[in-house]
This record gives structure tokens, sequence and C-alpha cells, in this order.
């Protein structure tokens, strides 16, 4: 018996004055400001009401504990290791997704002043005043819209829905400063519930490669990311191809029915081999691409090459030029690695992506006694908003749909029985299985549609050169081997050259030559797999997106081969990453199945 998805339509009557926050800044001459949502309208965020509906859960539990599902089921749990220290990253996902609460109104610019009094002298403090935002007038009625969703079988999803009911009545106030009267509740309505579950498996059209994949997200999203500090997170705009194959994998265990959603998907995983025997079978095997922002369906931008430069204040790609024709007479040196402001006009379109707009919001956890900020609990998001906005002459705001497209490509060792059937449960469940993405569990539509082409080998007819650029971030160079031949002086050039030609050499052998290369390494990841190994945490030595490898064609018709299957299935791991006696991607999450080691083939004839 497969779960389905469950949305429940909540309105919450909400007497004025509120205030509830969330903005990581405030608006000019104002203290606090009321939380907007990434469209700018008046929320009541998601998590504030995940919040106050698991306190009220808690109370209906211990009142009646009998029949319940309890609130870690429905929540999830904090990351606690076995000393119930905080701050691992093993969360317990809840069955529970709390949109944003609405509210349609405009602002008004209404602001209210409070201030505190010194107990001693019962007089107003210096320095203490403090200037909200107030856009809802003191007794007047507000109404805030939004929708409770959850993944459950027939059998347990009237019993929660109750549970979830009964706890919203119990909830008495939301937003700030509720104990002086903010944000009284008077009224809770519910809609009919909706459901939806998974589609009847259609006999399609069965592609070759495989499918491209299409994913629109409905609310901001948060995609790993740099640290800006110890409580500050940027979201990257691509999202990775082991992201949305972990929230493949997560979402075929959570419509299954596991309670485990991280329970690895092959033939061990009974129920979802019950459901989609393919899927179990062949899903370690199948190959995610990153999803890359863009404002058409099904194109995806290319990620600009490191051999790009600014020659002469333009955008030019040397790779397959000679090192004279680096410097320009009577003007300085190309310049590398530019911190383009915006894409310069020469850049072709084909490298560039829409500018996204950012969606900060700031978070804290509530302590469950005091029911206060938690101390040293604080942090800020900066997410990547669904849409991008347009100005027009007239100061007119409009949104523009921005798609994430990526990729899902056949194994190399399926039949095309298995394929046909596999196509089938693809379609049926893809929907469902990739709701949330992210770190906070973001709603995403997707779409799925034939055929991904492989590169055009007719120009391979005429060319003399060739180009591989990575696409996504490869295991290429062993870094035990860098690191004993590293320099005292940080000169690595001939190093790397010579541990690249080795890594092309094995791939190649004799059909081409290595020439040159413009790439960049960086350290990723490797945390989660070393944190209770022996082992200190070593994270994995990659070679950049972005890096180009140039080479000269020696042999066409065996070289024609060795491209074929590196533009379908990636780029090989090197032998020394492998470990016997376990798949790879648990040994090394950089595989290609996971998106990482794809690439980009590029001709040239010199002549």
């Amino acid at each position: 018996m497969t779960c389905k998805l469950i949305q429940l339509p909540v309105t919450l009557t909400v007497k004025g004055p509120v205030l509830t926050v969330g903005f990581t800044t405030s608006g000019w001459g104002l203290d606090t400001t009321f939380y907007r949502n990434w469209e700018g309208k008046f929320a009541l965020s998601g998590t504030h009401i995940r919040g106050k509906l698991k306190e009220a859960m808690r109370e209906i539990i211990t009142l009646s504990p009998a029949g319940k599902q309890s609130c870690k089921d429905l929540f999830g749990a904090e990351s606690r290791n076995e000393q119930n220290n905080m701050g691992l990253y093993s969360p317990l996902r809840g069955m529970l997704k709390i949109s944003d609460f609405i509210n349609d109104v405009v602002s008004t610019g209404n602001v209210r002043t409070r201030i505190r009094i010194e107990p001693e002298r019962r007089t107003a403090q210096e320095g203490a005043v403090i200037i909200s935002e107030s856009p809802f007038l003191s007794g007047e009625y507000t109404e805030w819209h939004g929708t409770v969703e959850l993944f459950a079988s027939d059998a347990e999803k009237i019993g929660i829905l109750e549970q979830v009911k009964q706890a919203f009545h119990f909830i008495h106030a939301v937003g700030a400063d509720k104990t002086v009267g903010y944000g009284r509740v008077a009224k809770v309505q519910f809609g009919d519930s909706i459901e939806t579950e998974q589609d009847e498996p259609q006999q399609t059209g069965i592609p070759k490669m495989g499918f491209k994949l299409s994913l629109v997200p409905t609310e901001p999203f948060m995609i790993g990311g740099i640290r800006q500090a110890d409580n500050v997170f940027v979201s990257e705009s691509i999202i990775p191809g082991s992201i949305i194959k972990g929230s493949f994998a997560a979402g075929l265990n959570r419509i299954a029915g596991n309670t485990d959603i991280t329970t690895p998907i092959d033939d061990n995983n009974s129920t979802v081999r019950m459901n989609w025997p393919l899927l179990a079978r062949y899903f370690s095997d199948l190959r995610f691409l990153q999803a890359i922002p863009s404002e058409k369906k099904n194109s995806r931008p290319y990620i600009k090459p490191l051999s790009g430069v600014q020659y002469g204040g333009t955008y030019r790609n040397i790779a397959f030029d000679n090192e004279d024709s680096c410097y320009a007479k009577g003007k300085t040196p190309v310049a590398f690695q530019i911190d383009w402001k915006s894409d310069p006009d020469d850049l072709p379109k084909k490298y560039c992506q829409p500018d996204l707009l950012r969606h900060p919001v700031t978070r804290t956890a509530i302590n469950s006694e005091t029911r206060k900020a938690d101390d040293s609990q604080l942090y800020s998001f900066h997410m990547v908003a669904p849409k991008k906005m347009e100005i027009d002459k007239k100061q007119n705001k409009s949104w523009k749909d921005i798609y994430w497209n990526g990729g899902i490509l056949f194994p190399n060792n399926i039949s095309d029985t298995d394929k046909a059937e596999l196509t089938k449960e693809l379609h049926s469940v893809h929907q469902l299985a990739l709701r949330y993405l992210g770190k906070r569990q973001s709603v995403f539509l997707s779409e799925l549609s034939p055929d991904f082409k492989p590169f055009d080998q007719n120009k391979l007819g005429y060319a003399t050169c060739f180009a591989i650029t990575l696409q996504a971030p490869a295991i290429i160079i062993n870094p035990e081997d860098m690191a004993r031949q590293a320099q005292a002086v940080f000169d690595d050039r001939e190093i790397l050259n010579d541990l690249y030609c080795v890594y092309w050499k094995q791939v190649f052998n004799d059909t081409a030559d290595f020439i040159r290369f413009f790439a960049r390494q960086e350290l990723q990841g490797g945390y989660l797999g070393m944190r209770f190994q022996k082992n200190g945490y070593r994270p994995f030595y990659l070679t950049s997106a972005g890096s180009i490898f140039v080479f000269q064609i020696k042999d066409k018709t065996k070289l024609t081969e060795i491209l074929n299957r590196l533009d379908q299935y990636g780029l090989d791991l090197p032998a020394w990453s492998k470990q016997a006696g376990e798949p790879t991607w648990k040994s090394c999450p950089f595989v290609s199945e996971n998106g990482f080691g794809e690439i980009r083939i590029t001709f040239w004839n010199k002549e």
C-alpha cells in the first residue's frame, strides 16, 4: 500500500495587532519589520506556525495520548548524538510540511511604538524605545491562508488530519509579543483535503539515453552553499545531481510507506521493490545530472570555462590559442577569473544564467520550557527565490518563471525491455518523489521529457583538436600524489600537468595527446562518511567545474567510441578512489551517477 500526498487548506483569523519578524534586515527607521514572503506579501512563516503547532500537539498528547501520532513522527527530531549533544548533521525529518500563511493586504505604512519602563523609578527607560511596523490595527480581524501537507496511507490519514485540526484549535496566539495581547487567534477554518497519488503507468516513447528533467520551485529553496559565518548560509544556484538523486530516493521511501526515508533504494528495500521493481534494481546506476537555472524549459546553459578571459575589456575564450596570443600588442595581458558584476555583452548566450533573486530569512530555535528564543540558535538563510523579478519602465513589477534543467540518464547495462518498464515507473512516480528538495524541504514541481541528445560527433570528422570542459566537479587527481610532489614554493603547474596527464592517458590511451589545461581545484565533503571512522576527516580533492582540458586528435575511429561513452556516462573514477567489496557511491560520493564528472566536448580545426 502506497502513501498519498494529502494537502489540508487552513485559514487563521487573527485579531490585530499582530507582528511577526523573520527578515535579516529591517526597514529604514524601524527596529522590526513585518515578515514578508519572497513576493513581498505579509506572511506568518511556515516555521513559526510549525513551532506553534508542535507546542499545541505536545499538550494534546499529554492530555490524551491514546491513538495519537508522536511529535517525533509528525515534526521530526533535532540532531543529537548518544550523549544528547547538539550540532550533528543527522536530523530526523517529520511528516508535516507547513507553508507560509499569507495575507494579501497592501502595506499601510503604519507603525507602533513601545517603550520599556524602569522598575525602580517607574518611568521610561532611556534609549529603550522600539518602533515596529504595524500594518494591522488593534481589533482588526485578518485572514491568513496556508496549507499543511503530508504523505500518508488511507489507514492513517484520517487520524493524523484530526490530530492536526485539534492542535490548530489549541493555538491561542501567533507572532511576537503574545504576552501583551498581540496576534490572538479568533477562528480556525479548514478546507476540504486534497489527495494526490502517483500516476498510473502509461506506455510512452522510450528514449535512447534518458530524460530531460525540468524542476520548478514554488517557494524559496536552500541548496548547500558557502557558510559566510557560523550562522549565515548562502544557497547555491545550481542543484547538484546528488541532491536530486537523494531527494528522489527519500521520496520513493516516503511514498512506499517506509518509516526510515534514508533506506537505500535497491533490491533489499522490499517496500520499494514491491511497487517499483525496476527502480529498485537500477536506481544506484541511474545518472542524475545537476539542474542549472534557465529562463527556458529544458534548455541547460553551459558552465563558463576557466579559459574565458577579459581581453581588452571584452570576453574571449583562449582554450585553443597559442601562448603568444594571450598578449596583445600595446595592451595589458589577459585577465583570468574575472569577477564580472554582470555577464558581458559579448559573452555567448549559451553560458548565460538568469540573475536570481535571493530571499533572506532569519530563524531561531524556541526553548520548549521558556517558550523564548533559545541561546545561540539564531541563524540566517539567503535562499533562492523561485522566480525572477522584472521591472518595466513604469516601475511595475512582474515575475518570470525560472526552470532548473537537469536530466536522468539510463545505465549502460539495461535491456530494452527493462528500459521500457523503467520509463513507465519514472513517469508514474517522479512528481511525488521529487516534491521536496533542499535543506528546507522546499516544494518543487517536476516534468520529464525525452530525449537527451549526444554530442555532435560529425564535428569530429574535420577537427584536429578537441577540449573537455567539466560541467560539474570531478575526482581526477590523487591528493596523496599531489602532497608527495608539492613544492615549498606555491607553484604546482608542472606537478598538476603531470598528474592530469597520467589520468587522461588512462582515459584516451593513444587516441589523443594531452596539450594544456585551465583548471582549479577544491576540497569538498566527506564529513558524513568519515565522522565515525578511526582515520581523521579528509575532504575529497576535486577539480572544479569550468576546468578545461585540450587534446590533439590522433585516432578518430577509436576516439569516437571513447567520447560517446564519456558524454553519456561521465568521467570514470580513477582506480585509486575505489574500494573493493562495496558499492562505489558508499565510499566515494562524487561518482558520475550523482551528477559529477559531467563534461562538454568541443572541437577545433587549427587549419
